[in-house]
């Protein structure tokens, strides 16, 4: 679940070197990187403004610590991880560029957390769900938490199925087969599948077949 913080409100926030800070407003919320000194104070150096958008900053080389100035009257949200995620916004959801995907692979947090990703195989592939541990470090996430992904699958060769394969602590619950979009499977069965992914324990998910 993605932090909140209070209009007019300040936070400092740590990042270590793999972690990113994704931030949403509404209003407008500056952004800064505190920046140190040998015998000298800190110092702040703006690195952005967000203004009713989401956008991420990081990763840096040994760690930052950021700084959020809520100077709105709505409340920012605010998520840390390796591929933060704003999960709480009912409004509207920024997409950026799909993931992409083609051989057997095992996925990252960052390529579910999209929310789309675009296969292109050329043969029959498995694509292994990241562990309960990996993705509970991908985005802060609370018990019950959930997000949405899908799959499409883009090869046209019928026998170039995709099967999402469960890892340690997450499971799949539903069809696992992406079907290509050929004439005899895609278009009969769809080429793409969606996927509710819930974290129902510590560093522990279920992926859920949806559509």
């Amino acid at each position: 679940m993605s932090s909140i913080l209070a209009p007019q409100g300040r936070i400092e926030i740590a990042l270590t070197s793999t972690q990113r800070v994704a931030v949403y407003c509404s209003g407008t919320c500056q952004v800064y990187r505190e920046i140190g000194y040998p015998n000298y104070p800190e110092q702040l150096s703006k690195i952005g403004t967000v203004t009713n958008t989401t956008s991420t900053f990081g990763t840096f080389t040994g760690g930052a610590m950021i700084v959020l100035e809520n100077q709105s009257a709505f409340p920012v949200l605010y998520d840390v991880g390796t591929a933060p995620v704003i999960t709480d916004r009912i409004d509207k959801s920024a997409q950026g560029d799909p993931a992409t995907a083609t051989a057997t692979v095992a996925l990252t947090p960052a390529q579910v957390l999209n929310g789309l990703l675009v296969a292109t195989p050329v043969a029959a592939v498995n694509y292994t769900l990241p562990t309960g541990t990996v993705l509970d470090a991908g985005a802060t996430l609370a018990i019950g938490d959930s997000f949405d992904w899908t799959i499409i699958n883009l090869a046209t060769d019928a026998t170039f199925i995709i099967t999402v394969v469960a890892s340690a602590s997450h499971t799949v619950v539903g069809a696992a087969a992406v079907c290509a979009n050929a004439t005899a499977t895609g278009v009969v069965h769809g080429s793409s599948a969606r996927f509710k992914t819930r974290k129902t324990a510590a560093a522990v998910f279920v992926s859920y077949r949806v559509a």
